[in-house]
């Protein structure tokens, strides 16, 4: 290393006087250059580490933010799994509830049920969709079947609801959609 140094020093000094300047003046530029280039590649990587920190602490708000919503909606889930796995009816149990839910609230069995298509695939469970045609009931009745029928104790739900009337009777007729949910699994 001593000798390479000398060796330098010896080539240096015998190069004339404006040479050297040169020399000098082109190394302190190299020096100047690499040093520049060292501390820009430092704050370079010091901004991306900032922007980098920055994205993750978005993301972990986010992430915060996600994980209150779940805290949230996971008891909504389980309590709607566990009305769906209540609800679980068979086409004879439906007509059994919903004569229960009609004689309680008009007095009478005068309806017709009727089954509608193939029950339809939600995820894990089947929708099975009944249309309920009931000839006369007054408006009291119908919407006292219609709140048993809503929050009753029957695991039945409601769909649409269309009603007719005669302009001078008191008595109408109603035509309702009501399903069951029953499970795949």
């Amino acid at each position: 290393m001593k000798r390479l140094s000398n060796t330098i020093r010896s080539a240096f000094q015998r190069l004339s006087s404006r040479e050297q300047t040169i020399v000098s003046v082109a190394l302190c530029a190299l020096v100047v250059y690499c040093g520049w280039w060292f501390v820009s590649s430092v704050v370079d990587e010091t901004q991306d580490i900032r922007l980098q920190v920055t994205r993750r602490q978005q993301s972990l708000l986010e992430v915060n933010s996600l994980l209150q919503r779940y805290a949230k909606l996971y008891p909504r889930l389980e309590s709607v799994t566990a009305s769906y796995a209540k609800s679980e009816l068979s086409f004879e149990q439906v007509t059994t509830e919903l004569d229960k839910v009609i004689r309680n609230s008009v007095g009478t069995d005068a309806y017709d049920l009727k089954k509608m298509r193939n029950p339809v695939n939600i995820g894990e469970f089947d929708k099975q969709e009944f249309t309920v045609n009931i000839r006369s009931i007054t408006l009291e009745q119908l919407i006292k079947t219609l709140y048993q029928l809503q929050h009753g104790g029957t695991p039945l739900f409601l769909g649409k609801i269309k009603i007719d009337g005669a302009p001078n009777s008191d008595k109408v007729s109603a035509t309702l959609e009501v399903y069951s949910i029953r499970s795949t699994a």
